[in-house]
């Protein structure tokens, strides 16, 4: 087997990410909807810019992501654009947040575009998903993330009060190529193992 990458998992509580300093989104257009509220074309340009990313088709696995599969299962989802609809997918950044019960941690990814964009936009994820919540009900909750090849993110995201390294391993492959095939490189949080 040969390296074809790192992938490395972070996390902190959710208050700590919604206290932290960020960078705000400056002149990009920003739609943060519940995933489940998402439109056709809303839902359109998240798998597009996924599959740009990411170099496979993720349609049914981004709308399993979106759904969930139990009860008190929610989604966000974050679209970012210096395009003033979005439509122009080199510019789009895009994240999902997915919590699968009350109370059980949060998990980021996919997440991808601009890799300046991923604290603001990661913040603009828990932001949403707990609305007007207590800052004591955020302590509770945990927010996680598995970063690919983006150790600048990962260096960043450690200066986060709160935030710890779980693990960091290489991505194997027996042929020395990238683990995603006809990526563009912008992938930046990997959506949960158990969607792909």
């Amino acid at each position: 087997f040969l390296d074809a990458g790192v992938v490395t998992a972070l996390t902190c509580s959710a208050s700590d990410l919604i206290e932290m300093p960020h960078e705000h989104f400056g002149n990009e257009h920003v739609t943060v909807v519940d995933g489940k509220s998402c439109t056709d074309e809303q839902f359109s340009m998240l798998v597009d810019r996924d599959e740009r990313a990411r170099g496979i088709r993720r349609e049914d696995r981004m709308r399993m992501l979106l759904r969930g599969y139990a009860d008190g299962s929610r989604s966000t989802v974050v679209l970012s654009s210096t395009a003033a609809r979005n439509l122009d997918l080199g510019s789009l950044s895009i994240g999902v947040a997915r919590q699968d019960c009350v109370d059980g941690p949060v998990f980021i990814g996919p997440i991808s575009g601009r890799e300046e964009l991923f604290i603001p936009l990661m913040h603009a994820l828990v932001e949403k998903h707990f609305g007007d919540g207590e800052k004591k009900d955020m302590e509770d909750v945990s927010v996680m993330m598995m970063v690919t090849d983006h150790l600048s993110v990962v260096t960043k995201l450690l200066e986060v009060q709160g935030m710890r390294k779980l693990w960091e391993c290489p991505a194997m492959s027996s042929d020395g190529r990238p683990i995603y095939q006809h990526e563009d490189g912008t992938y930046l949080a990997m959506m949960h193992p158990t969607l792909g």
